[in-house]
């Protein structure tokens, strides 16, 4: 009869199968991981995964081609942070990045940090830039606490507000507006010279009104020509007033009523009596006084 085989023996053998399946799996991958710990692989590793080295990031923070960004939050941000570095949060990125999008379009490499080993919130802050068109983003990884050890330079306190610099132009285009309240005398010049223009018009509006008056003044004329036929009889000039010049100016004009007479009265047919002034003057008195008796 065998003797058993002892549990450590057991154990021995379980670990030697699952390591030499772990040997022949990850020598068919292609992106085998190294059994060695290789700087340069590293390397590759970290650049595949957008990461840079703390060696890199302080050459771009002396050549001043990148631009740092602290991930963390506000507080931590106050209480120290990268020399220069702008503070995006990526849980209130929508609302802080348009006041920074200058800024950061304008660097050539852009660099996001957090601390701690196992701090995610700068590998999401670059992939939300690269989603905006950024291209070069990378991450350092414990990037605060890496750099403070390191003695580089360092800063506290809050960010200087980014808004700050685009208002400056619009108050410069809002100055002009002031100063030309302050002297308002220049450009108002141009509007005062239309209105003293405008009362020109109104002078030759003035004589066509005149003419109208001597329009009237033949009209006054015309009864003052039946005065010296009022002159031959008596009574006349006192129905002339109640009647007034108009009505009587169409008895001596209108034919009609002159012609209607004679048919009743044969004398009445000496109509020619505006041709009459040279005939005698004893033929007239009768003329006269029967038209007298019939307008009484």
């Amino acid at each position: 009869m065998k003797p058993p085989i002892s549990f450590g023996i057991k154990t021995v053998i379980i670990i030697g199968l699952s390591v030499g399946l772990a040997l022949a799996f990850n020598a068919t991958r292609p992106d085998r991981l190294p059994l060695v710990h290789d700087p340069e692989v590293a390397a590759q590793a970290a650049v595949q995964r957008g990461e840079i080295s703390l060696a890199d990031a302080v050459l771009l923070f002396e050549s001043g081609e990148a631009v740092f960004v602290d991930a963390r939050e506000a507080d931590e941000y106050e209480r120290g942070h990268i020399g220069g570095a702008l503070s995006l949060d990526p849980l209130s990125f929508g609302q802080s990045f348009p006041a920074l999008r200058e800024q950061l379009e304008g660097a050539t490499t852009i660099v996001t940090y957090c601390d701690g080993e196992y701090c995610e919130l700068s590998r999401e802050l670059a992939e939300q830039l690269k989603s905006m068109g950024l291209q070069d983003v990378r991450v350092l990884k414990n990037g605060w606490t890496l750099w403070r050890d390191q003695g580089m330079p360092t800063a506290t306190g809050s960010q200087a507000a980014p808004e700050q610099t685009s208002p400056a132009p619009m108050n410069e285009e809002e100055t002009p507006p002031a100063e030309q309240s302050n002297g308002t005398a220049p450009p108002q010049a141009p509007m005062e010279t239309p209105m003293e223009a405008g009362p020109l018009e109104p002078a030759p509006l003035e004589p066509p009104l005149e003419p109208t008056i001597p329009d009237q003044a033949p009209l006054d004329a015309a009864p003052a020509e039946s005065a010296p036929l009022d002159q031959h009889q008596e009574p006349a000039p006192q129905e002339q007033p109640s009647l007034d010049s108009t009505p009587m100016e169409p008895a001596p004009l209108e034919t009609a009523p002159v012609e209607n007479a004679p048919v009743e009265n044969a004398p009445l047919e000496s109509a020619p009596l505006e041709t009459a002034p040279e005939e005698p003057a004893t033929q007239s008195p009768p003329l006269d006084s029967k038209p007298l008796g019939e307008k009484s």
